[in-house]
């Protein structure tokens, strides 16, 4: 696609793509007429406890061997239970790891790219990232269960950037720390920048929308360091460091939410919109430890979570303005002293949970729980059924897939961390048969082809003075390579668009291309 230069000012240019053939058809609902959302806080708690596993334990949401969202437990004893259960409830051990090291959090990473399974870490990146953690995997084409393996060196859990098709982690080796980056994960030929300075106590991490922010502690002064490098798909590339703590201190917590990252440091918190310049917060209460930032994409608010030790409360503070004043949103006294020290969404619920007096203790709470009102009559809703995976109508991104809890006449209730607003329609993610359809094609602003999606997304912005290339990927989200997504028969074409101050217009369809 050739998109040239028509002169001054030079033009905005845009692509969109249609392919028809054989498709699978996907149920869809009319569209949501109102959402009625049990936002947190509320009074819902409940609380389960159980004798302490002598090695750790811990809660994560991820999914099953089905592809549907589940909550497990990690129980520690020597070795690790992996345990499917929702909170309040222990479950029964669906895989094992053969050893454990005292941990208290962890993290699901789902597989992106080229990767070829999804990870439950007994760390996160934002606490107890510099242990030597131990791990569960599972095949990301859903044909096996988890099984325990070793990452092989201290590490904090990976992340894949969906935008650049690159996994980031941070690793440690003696007193040298490492940011990698590469198409796979669990790869040490990655190619690696090392970092001035020592790194012990280093290693928690955060991604921002266009950088990378990593930590580092001198063990011979104690002072913190960040080191910030860009996101792209090049190299990495350092942006610079920054002192966040100049006396001898630890690394409590570090975090990105709702475009700020946020730091911990003995207790002092602090902010920064560019991981660059630092400033120390107070959230009026000046007994408040902060274990975990959130933004709640439902109320547009950053949330901060954590404790009061000194008086036994769970807290939350909301600031709708980028963390500069915040107001205190939830205040509860956990009771007997059972004061944990975790915290983890997912499901519709947010846990604190953690070790208090010999006991592996538990709090929850509804968050963002929704129940969605469709227009049009119950029988219009006939093809959809409890425990069905869905996502919103055209969606392509696996974490906006939820499942339906319950159905009453038109009432649906829903278990997503996708917030479904007024005039959203609910698509089934398993298809009920085929037919010969169009669909449009997900293009990326390099010309990459993700996947296709049943409504005109409209066109996406490609820049100015471009020769794109349409590429298509190995995969699409749906597991399947491009031959069988779209198999014999298939045409495809595609139009263009060129924007500037004078005016508009679009071209095509173009020629249509039948591959062979």
């Amino acid at each position: 696609i050739n998109m040239l230069i028509e002169g001054q000012p030079h033009s905005q240019k845009g692509l969109k793509g249609e392919v028809t053939a054989e498709f699978n058809t996907y149920p869809t609902t009319e569209a949501v007429s109102s959402n009625a959302l049990l936002a947190f806080p509320n009074n819902n708690r409940q609380h389960w406890s159980y004798s302490w596993p002598t090695y750790g334990g811990a809660r994560v949401y991820a999914t099953n061997n089905l592809g549907f969202p589940q909550w497990y437990f990690l129980q520690g004893h020597g070795g690790i239970s992996l345990r499917a259960a929702d909170p309040g409830e222990i479950g029964t051990s669906i895989a094992e790891h053969s050893s454990a090291n005292g941990f208290r959090s962890a993290s699901y990473i789902e597989g992106g790219g080229s990767s070829s399974y999804h990870y439950i870490f007994t760390a996160t990146r934002t606490k107890d990232a510099n242990i030597y953690p131990r791990a569960f995997r599972r095949l990301k084409n859903n044909t096996g269960d988890w099984t325990g393996f070793n990452p092989g060196y201290e590490m904090s859990p990976p992340v894949y950037d969906e935008q650049y098709d690159v996994w980031y982690y941070c690793m440690v080796s003696g007193t040298t720390r490492y940011i990698r980056k590469g198409t796979q994960i669990m790869t040490e030929d990655l190619g690696s920048t090392g970092t001035n300075g020592s790194a012990s106590g280093s290693g928690i991490w955060a991604m921002g929308s266009d950088r990378i922010a990593v930590t580092r502690r001198n063990t011979n002064s104690g002072n913190l360091f960040v080191d910030v490098y860009r996101r792209d798909s090049g190299n990495l590339y350092s942006l610079g460091s920054a002192s966040v703590a100049n006396w001898s201190a630890n690394w409590n917590h570090f975090s990105y939410a709702g475009g700020v990252f946020f730091a911990v440091a003995d207790g002092t918190i602090k902010k920064s919109s560019d991981a660059l310049t630092w400033s120390t917060i107070t959230l009026g209460d000046s007994n408040f430890n902060l274990i975990e930032t959130k933004y709640n994409s439902a109320t547009g608010n950053i949330e901060a979570y954590g404790f009061d030790y000194s008086n036994n409360k769970a807290e939350m503070w909301t600031s709708n303005n980028q963390g500069i004043t915040w107001v205190l949103a939830h205040e509860d006294s956990i009771p007997d002293n059972q004061t944990p020290d975790s915290i983890v969404f997912g499901g519709n619920k947010v846990i604190w949970y953690g070790y208090d007096n010999g006991y592996y203790q538990e709090h929850y709470y509804p968050y963002n729980e929704q129940t969605l009102t469709l227009s049009g009559t119950g029988a219009d809703y006939s093809s959809f059924n409890v425990g069905d995976l869905i996502k919103p109508e055209g969606s392509t991104s696996t974490s906006e897939r939820g499942v339906i809890t319950s159905i009453s006449g038109a009432n649906i209730g829903v278990e997503s961390e996708y917030i479904y607003q007024a005039g959203d329609k609910v698509e089934a993610v398993y298809p009920t048969n085929s037919s010969v359809s169009t669909r449009y094609l997900v293009i990326d602003s390099t010309g990459a082809v993700t996947g296709t999606v049943g409504s005109d997304p409209g066109y996406v912005s490609v820049g100015p003075d471009t020769n794109q290339t349409l590429t298509f990927p190995a995969t699409f989200d749906t597991g399947n390579a491009p031959d069988d997504e779209l198999g014999a028969g298939t045409y495809i074409k595609v139009s263009a668009q060129a924007t500037n101050t004078s005016g508009s217009n679009e071209f095509g369809p173009s020629n249509i291309v039948t591959p062979s």
